[in-house]
């Protein structure tokens, strides 16, 4: 399908799939398959359904579910209407929800019947909770309509009002500086940042994207990225429809489920692996049965985003797997990309980012002045891909966008042939598993502990995650605080890849005159004194909790023989890869695909390890 112009946008692209797709899957998530004739159906109720509730183009509605095919029809539903969505993580801790709540400014929520009453946010105009039929996995929206005015919250519930309402059309056009979506993001404060991606910004990027990628209506692409990151998002249901592909979510990753996942790429025909770092590590630690999974007819390549793609995952990843991996480098700020290395040869040198592409870029140093190939500076990069600024803070924005060049904060080289490699970072952004993580706002809360005298949050490298969260505290009393006392008031106030993984103890913070922290003078005290957790000691079973508690952040008088990752805070498949490495440099083992995937709960573990040990 050729591209819609900047004018027609998302108008255009709705008209070419529902003359073109009606029939065709847009999402298959799981078990549930939404095709482009059903999310039109559902678009003509929910248009009814704005109008009624008041709302007009350009207000914002936060949307927060943990169901994929709701969050896709919602957001899909608010853009055609030129509505803005605000996506939210539905995993936040309530205080952390409430504060990009508050910050989002919205005439509108969305969100599950779950997280209304956990995260209990203020009343706004339109209120839309999100229930799941137990009986046939259809959706099950009960709203909780309240006019804006004193009016009463309106008890009738979703799809049964919506039988009741004739579908009408959506506006005819919306203007391009319309606001489409919005995602909050750590940008170079505590305070969360409001990153506003307009028509105009999105329209450009996904021609972009569908060039770069030779996306098309035959693809079928494989992404299970959050869809509150704009990795997920618009790499996956928002491609899809702009190009007419299907696009499939089988649900968050999972250890267990890797067989089924790899499986899928042939039952499925897929075409495209939109993974970051962490996820293609999992993969080539835990798929040794599986190096011809992506040597199928249909499937062209994996792209890796999100996070630096280190060049020894890489090329160990392709050799092994025998498929390109294609590479990009974006912020939220930047839709998702800007430069890209791959998948084509004219982009393509492994270990960089690649080229600009519908974009500029300058490396400049201190003064602003660019710097000689080779040479290290500043990205700065330009484009209509470049967000319209920080929502409702126009002085964050003046700091990162200047003359029109959006500020990265990255550091970057550029070689004689135009490749960009990234050397490091301006900013003190840590960026663990793809997601960034303000070291301010963990310091922020580290403070706020009652028995923490002085405090600082740091990135240390991982070579699984790129980085984790650490911690520098000095208790007010020497004696009365655990490193794991830390690690739990930090679970009540912040997501859960915000939580340091280790904590330090130290009896001073090294300062400036002015009284700064020195960070630099932090990393050299922790280097010599690690008086963090300590695993390497003690009898099996001492040493494997030892090591749970260390990965899974949750103090070991939790765990037990039956703790298993459905009933462990903090025990995801990420989380489980770093458990594994922690085992196998604990005990001296090397433990076999089979064996990681068979570890389901600390008892396994226990027995996988003391059969290993004992041999």
């Amino acid at each position: 399908m050729a591209d819609a112009t900047m004018t027609a946008g998302f108008v255009q692209a709705f008209n070419r799939v529902a003359k073109h797709r009606p029939g065709n899957p847009l999402l298959v998530a799981g078990r549930e398959t939404l095709t482009y004739g059903e999310l039109l159906k559902r678009v003509g109720r929910l248009t009814r359904l704005f109008k009624e509730a008041g709302l007009n183009v350009g207000d914002r509605v936060i949307v927060a579910t943990r169901h994929d095919l709701e969050a896709v029809t919602l957001f899909l539903a608010l853009l055609r209407n030129g509505m803005t969505t605000v996506m939210i993580d539905p995993g936040a801790p309530a205080p952390a929800a409430r504060t990009v709540i508050q910050a989002a400014d919205a005439q509108g929520i969305v969100l599950d019947h779950e997280l209304r009453r956990t995260w209990e946010p203020e009343q706004h105009g339109f209120l839309l909770e999100i229930r799941k039929s137990r009986e046939n996995g259809a959706s099950l929206l009960t709203k909780l309509l309240r006019k804006r005015g004193p009016e009463a919250a309106d008890p009738d519930s979703y799809p049964g009002l919506m039988e009741h309402l004739e579908p009408c059309e959506p506006p005819t056009s919306i203007p391009d500086e319309t606001d489409a979506l919005i995602l909050f993001t750590s940008g170079t404060t505590s305070e969360p940042k409001g990153v506003r991606l307009t028509h105009a910004n999105m329209v450009h990027h996904l021609g972009t994207l569908s060039r770069q990628f030779g996306y098309d209506d035959s693809a079928r692409i494989l992404n299970f990225l959050p869809l509150h990151h704009t990795d997920g998002l618009t790499l996956g249901p928002l491609i899809a429809l702009w190009c007419g592909a299907s696009v499939h979510r089988p649900g968050p990753f999972s250890i267990q489920n890797l067989p089924i996942l790899l499986d899928a790429i042939y039952t499925h025909r897929l075409t495209h692996f939109v993974a970051n770092p962490t996820i293609l590590a999992l993969i080539q630690r835990l798929g040794e049965d599986y190096t011809d999974a992506f040597m199928t007819e249909d499937f062209r390549f994996i792209l890796s985003s999100a996070a630096h793609l280190d060049e020894g995952l890489w090329e160990s990843f392709q050799e092994v797997f025998r498929t390109r991996v294609a590479n990009m480098y974006g912020l939220t700020e930047t839709v998702t990309g800007g430069l890209f290395c791959g998948p084509i040869e004219e982009t393509f040198r492994m270990g960089t980012v690649g080229k600009p592409i519908d974009c500029e870029i300058r490396l400049v140093d201190n003064q602003g002045q660019e710097v000689l190939r080779g040479e290290t500076g500043e990205l700065l990069l330009r484009g209509r891909n470049i967000m319209q600024g920080y929502l409702n803070d126009p002085d964050g924005t003046a700091e990162v966008l200047r003359d029109g060049w959006f500020h990265t904060g990255d550091l970057a080289t550029r070689d004689h042939d135009g490749f960009v490699r990234i050397v490091g970072r301006k900013k003190s952004l840590i960026i663990t598993g793809g997601r960034n993580v303000h070291p301010l706002e963990v310091t922020e809360v580290l403070n706020r502990h009652p028995l923490v005298r002085d405090a600082i949050a740091f990135g240390e490298e991982d070579r699984t995650w790129g980085e984790r969260v650490a911690a520098a505290v000095v208790p007010s009393t020497p004696g009365t605080l655990e490193p794991m006392d830390v690690v739990e008031f930090c679970r009540q106030e912040l997501a859960p890849h915000k939580v340091p993984a280790r904590v330090y103890l130290l009896p001073h913070l090294p300062r400036t005159a002015s009284g700064k922290i020195v960070v630099n003078k932090v990393r050299e005290l922790v280097q010599r004194q690690q008086p963090g957790w300590d695993g390497a000691h003690g009898e099996l079973l001492h040493r494997l909790y030892a090591v749970a508690s260390h990965c899974f952040s949750i103090p070991i008088i939790e765990l037990g023989p039956g703790s298993t990752p459905e009933m462990t805070p903090g025990w995801d498949s990420l989380a489980h890869l770093a458990f594994v490495v922690a085992l196998e440099e604990t005990f001296g083992v090397r433990l076999a695909p089979r064996e990681i995937i068979a570890l389901v709960s600390l008892a396994e573990a226990e027995r996988i390890l003391g059969q290993k040990v004992s041999a």
